[in-house]
């Protein structure tokens, strides 16, 4: 499945180091070391959380940047479609957070679109289908028990112009949701 790296860890270094920090580095050069035709990001997380134990929303991070540097033999370092991330903090706790994207009619009229659950893994994430193929996931990171942190990842969007406008939508959505949630957001 995996093939000798052509591509030198060392290569990667000076730009990712900085864009990254040294943490991230080490999992970068691992990834650099794994040579996977075609770069895809699915076979790249599948391998971070399988043989590094890695949690799935932190390998997609990873990966995301990985492929951001990686030029594939393709000249498209979207194989998969663009994607966006839009991250906004909470003055709540991770359930009540939760709840507004697990609750079908709460869902719709914070987010104002047609999201279909298709997995959630309770303190977590939650995965949507979205219209045109499209995927959105919830990440959601307890930062206390009174605070939480969701991103957003909306991924295999078409194009540069329709991730853009997804960004703006996405961020309007957190502004709604905070709103909703009487203004104890942080700002």
């Amino acid at each position: 499945m995996f093939r000798e790296s052509t591509f030198s860890a060392l290569e990667l270094a000076k730009p990712s180091q900085r864009i990254l920090g040294k943490k991230m580095q080490v999992s970068m050069d691992i990834l650099s070391a794994q040579k996977i035709l075609p770069p895809s990001k699915n076979k790249l997380i599948q391998f971070l959380s399988t043989n590094y134990m890695m949690q799935e929303c932190d390998a997609e991070h990873l990966v995301h940047h990985f492929l951001l540097l990686h030029d594939t033999e393709t000249g498209s370092i979207y194989p998969e479609g663009y994607e966006i991330t839009s991250t906004r903090t909470y003055n709540v706790g991770m359930h009540v957070l939760e709840s507004f994207f697990t609750e079908p009619d709460v869902r719709k009229s914070a987010f104002l679109v047609n999201m279909q659950l298709i997995k959630h893994n309770p303190g977590k994430n939650i995965r949507f289908q979205l219209e045109q193929d499209e995927v959105l996931v919830a990440n959601f990171n307890g930062k206390s028990a009174e605070k939480c942190q969701v991103t957003l990842q909306h991924t295999k969007l078409a194009d540069a112009a329709r991730a853009e406008v997804m960004r703006t939508f996405w961020k309007e959505r957190l502004q709604m949701l905070s709103e909703l949630i009487s203004g104890n957001d942080k700002r």
